[in-house]
């Protein structure tokens, strides 16, 4: 049987969680971080938490959050066409418990694994903007996020690597252009926001593809560069189990 909006990412490493509200920064990601849902009228189940996602920009209706490409890439999650997403509280049934959302954009593709997502609403939601530079090597980072087995985290580590320039094949062809960060992780926590200690701002996303001792981040300037760039079309593959069986 296929699977539907399966959650994804990366396993956790060995990285102590801390508290939240030890700082001002630490209590504005934490309220920030929202975990992304996707339902489907056709599979009539209750909606399934896929990743974690933040306001980045406040917008004239409402707000603009990033996560993960893969996400929302139907080839990645199963997803059925009439799935939608909407953002809530940690155990949400449906998007009557949280804000709908649309997907402006995505791009998955080995490249860049990024999403930008448009909520329309009244309320506030707390915003982390998007650096313009990555970060250095050593720099202190820390994200908030919402893996499926634990309840929310919050995880400090430093960033581990310069941008990656060559593939990997340990890294299935995914390790160039993102930056490797010495910090834990879990399925949900994908599409979290790595925040700079120093700065306040959003220096990557996390991806979840895993080195030994850390995870990928996509870096701050890849996500500005995918946020410029025109929307790409994207035509579902089709797999073999979506094939009508012969007759």
């Amino acid at each position: 049987m296929k699977r539907v909006l399966p959650v994804l990412c990366a396993v956790i490493l060995a990285a102590a969680p801390v508290f939240a509200g030890q700082s001002k920064l630490h209590k504005r990601a934490e309220a920030a971080a929202l975990v992304l849902y996707g339902e489907s009228a056709s599979h009539g189940v209750d909606a399934l938490s896929i990743c974690t996602t933040q306001a980045y920009e406040k917008v004239s209706d409402g707000y603009l959050l990033l996560t993960e490409g893969h996400c929302i890439d139907p080839d990645e999650t199963g997803a059925p066409d009439d799935a939608k997403y909407f953002v809530g509280p940690l155990g949400a049934k449906s998007e009557k418990d949280g804000d709908p959302v649309e997907v402006v954009k995505w791009q998955n593709d080995g490249v860049v694994d990024a999403a930008e997502l448009h909520v329309k609403t009244s309320k506030h939601y707390e915003v982390l903007p998007l650096a313009y530079q990555n970060p250095q090597v050593e720099e202190k980072v820390f994200y908030v996020g919402y893996p499926k087995m634990i309840n929310r985290i919050i995880f400090e580590g430093q960033v581990a690597s310069e941008v990656g320039v060559v593939d990997d094949p340990h890294c299935e062809g995914l390790c160039k252009g993102r930056i490797v960060v010495q910090i834990g992780g879990g399925p949900g926590a994908s599409g979290s926001a790595i925040v700079s200690e120093k700065t306040g701002q959003i220096v990557g996303l996390l991806e979840g593809h895993m080195y030994e001792n850390g995870v990928m981040m996509v870096p701050a300037q890849a996500i500005r560069d995918f946020l410029v760039k025109p929307e790409v079309k994207h035509e579902r593959k089709v797999q073999e189990n979506d094939q009508e069986a012969p007759q």
